[in-house]
């Protein structure tokens, strides 16, 4: 049955498909299976003219279909509005429903709680096909776990070496201010930039909070909690 991931943004959704067609290809899965990643709006690009852009989509079905290909859609809400225009309000989700209520064809989407929620509002019908997998934000050892293997393939990468203080300080800064984004997406991005911008160095405990600083604007009486702040200062801080 078609598959939605679901979970809060930086969650590991993207990776976790990833991680699934990797060991598809390395034949690590129960069954042999081929993947075709799509995006609702590069499948009408160039499509100028009505009709175009559904015998491009329908060619694709037949072929996915054929091959017992797994169609990965990385915007399941774009489905929606791909594809309609002032002359046609015909979408891409329209075409591939029927397809998928068939179950001619295998589908596999993410999507956060928010996106969900508007799926449902647009077509309770088109949601309910799918069979859901929630993902949690990670615990705090898990994240650490995760934190130190992006580490060391920064390491490899850019050629620098991190403190375990550094470590420590860049999930310390995530949990306590990035409130838009979830463990351990958020603090592996963070991760990874600090990286690059330290390439061929050691990157210590203040390079992780200058870093913060500089892109957040945020005082760094308040980032680093090693300063004392007195109460007068708290506003200024801020």
């Amino acid at each position: 049955s078609p598959q939605i991931v679901v979970g809060p943004r930086k969650v590991g959704k993207t990776s976790l498909i990833h991680e699934m067609v990797r060991r598809y290809r390395l034949g690590k899965g129960p069954h042999e299976r081929r993947f075709w990643l799509l995006s609702p709006q590069r499948l009408i690009s160039g499509m100028s003219f009505v009709g175009q852009w559904e015998s491009r989509l329908l060619a694709i079905l037949k072929h996915a279909k054929e091959k017992d290909l797994i169609l990965v859609f990385d915007d399941l809400l774009g489905l929606f509005s791909a594809g309609m225009s002032r002359d046609s309000n015909l979408s891409v989700a329209n075409v591939l429903q029927p397809y998928i209520q068939r179950g001619e064809v295998r589908v596999l989407a993410e999507a956060t709680e928010d996106g969900l929620a508007i799926l449902r509002e647009r077509s309770r019908g088109f949601a309910d096909l799918f069979t859901i997998t929630r993902l949690n934000e990670t615990s705090e050892r898990e994240t650490l776990e995760i934190a130190l293997e992006e580490i060391r393939e920064a390491e490899r990468f850019h050629a620098c070496s991190f403190h375990i203080e550094a470590l420590r300080t860049a999930i310390d800064l995530q949990r306590r201010y990035v409130r838009d984004a979830s463990f351990p997406g958020k603090s592996a991005a963070f991760l990874r930039k600090v990286a690059a911008r330290k390439r061929s160095e050691e990157v210590g405990r203040q390079d992780v909070l200058d870093y913060f600083h500089r892109t957040s604007g945020m005082s760094m009486e308040l980032l680093d909690d090693r300063k004392k702040l007195m109460r007068g200062e708290v506003h200024k801080a801020m």
